[in-house]
């Protein structure tokens, strides 16, 4: 982790789910939190996560239900000249908290996989 608040956060994800073995992607968003994160950095997270023995649980239905918003606002935004879109202008576009659309990437993260 070359980002010293995302080790940070690996670890108290890490200490949150020794008994469970388990981490819900929405936990993962609410430590980000506003947090500009890079796709590699959203894949060192998980990989991290995965290297410890944990599990990343499926999303929540709303998390679901707001990747499609988001991955067409994505879209939209890069038609329209934007080459990386941010969190803020995703969720500007889709009407949507930043925590959610934080939360969305990571399930698109974690489904292509």
């Amino acid at each position: 982790m070359t980002r010293p608040e995302l080790a940070v956060i690996v670890a108290t994800l890490l200490a949150e789910s020794v008994t469970s073995g388990r981490v819900e992607l929405d936990r993962i968003g609410e430590l980000l939190g506003a947090s500009a994160v890079s796709a590699d950095e959203i894949d060192a997270i998980l990989e991290a996560l995965e290297g410890a023995g944990r599990v990343v649980d499926a999303p929540h239905a709303s998390a679901l239900a707001d990747l499609g918003k988001v991955l067409a606002a994505v879209r939209a935004l890069k038609r329209e000249g934007e080459t990386a879109p941010d969190v803020a202008a995703i969720a500007a576009r889709c009407e949507i908290e930043p925590t959610r659309v934080r939360a969305a990437l990571l399930v698109g993260r974690v489904m292509g996989r």
